[in-house]
């Protein structure tokens, strides 16, 4: 829950970034796939299913994150926002 904390942390300090409507759709699919991720290893489901859901959805969350460090990644989304 790495991101969803940073991301919970960079509002209440410093409000909600000026993210344009592809970067906000990142930012909510980080969290998204963060939970889904976070639920699934809570609640041990076992089986193919939930193994594939979890690798699957490890793998969209680096494709997104592109394995920035938490500040870099914000600060990129906020960039591409801005051109």
């Amino acid at each position: 829950m790495k991101y969803i904390k940073y991301f919970s942390t960079f509002l209440k300090a410093k409000g909600t970034p000026h993210l344009n409507s592809d970067q906000m759709r990142r930012l909510l699919n980080i969290v998204a796939l963060e939970t889904t991720i976070k639920n699934i290893e809570d609640l041990r489901i076992m089986g193919s299913t939930a193994y594939k859901m979890t690798e699957n959805s490890k793998y969209s969350l680096t494709h997104l994150t592109k394995e920035q460090t938490l500040e870099n990644l914000l600060e990129e989304m906020m960039r591409q926002s801005n051109s």
